[in-house]
C-alpha cells in the first residue's frame, strides 16, 4: 500500500468512525490512476448509498476533499460499498458503447440524461478510450447531459 492509499484508508476510517459505521476498509488505486475505497459493511448499506448514489457521492466529495487538504494535491477519489461500482459500470458501459455507435452511424449527437456526475465520468473515461467519438457534459445543474459526438476525424478515402 503507497502513502496515497494509506492516507485515504487513515480519513476513511475516521469519517465512518464519526458516522458511527462499522465498516472494513481498504483502499487501493485503479488503473486510471485514481484512489479507489471498497467499504464494506453488514447493515445499513442502502442508507450508505442513498437514492441512486446520492449518499454514496457525498461520502466521495468529502473524502476526496479531506485528502486534497492533508496531502495538499488532488487525487480522484472513488468509493465502492459492495459491488455498486461494479454494477454502475455494467450498466454504463454498454450504454456509453451504443450511444458511440449511432453517434458513428448517424453522425448525429447523442445525448444522455438524468446521469450524475459520477455516471458522466465513467461513460467520459469509456468514450475517451473509443475511436471516432468525443463526449461533453452540456447544460447546468439537473438539466446537465452527456453528448457523444463524432470527433470529425473521419479519414476519407483519397484520390489516386
Amino acid at each position: 500500500m503507497n502513502e496515497d492509499t494509506q492516507k485515504l484508508e487513515l480519513i476513511a476510517k475516521e469519517l465512518f468512525s464519526l458516522l458511527g459505521v462499522d465498516a472494513s476498509l481498504q483502499a487501493g488505486e485503479t488503473e486510471d490512476g485514481d484512489l479507489l475505497l471498497n467499504v464494506d459493511v453488514t447493515e445499513n448499506r442502502g442508507i450508505l448509498i442513498g437514492k441512486r448514489g446520492e449518499n454514496l457521492s457525498s461520502i466521495r466529495t468529502f473524502l476526496q476533499h479531506a485528502f486534497y487538504n492533508k496531502v495538499g494535491r488532488w487525487r480522484y477519489v472513488k468509493v465502492t460499498i459492495g459491488d455498486w461500482l461494479k454494477r454502475q459500470e455494467e450498466y454504463l458501459l454498454p450504454l456509453a458503447e451504443k450511444a458511440a455507435q449511432k453517434a458513428k452511424e448517424t453522425g448525429q449527437p447523442q445525448q444522455l440524461y438524468n446521469l450524475s456526475a459520477e455516471q458522466r465520468r465513467i461513460i467520459h473515461l469509456a468514450i475517451s478510450r473509443m475511436e471516432g467519438v468525443i463526449s461533453e457534459s452540456v447544460g447546468e445543474g439537473r438539466e446537465r447531459c452527456l453528448v457523444i459526438k463524432p470527433d470529425g476525424k473521419e479519414s476519407k478515402p483519397q484520390n489516386s
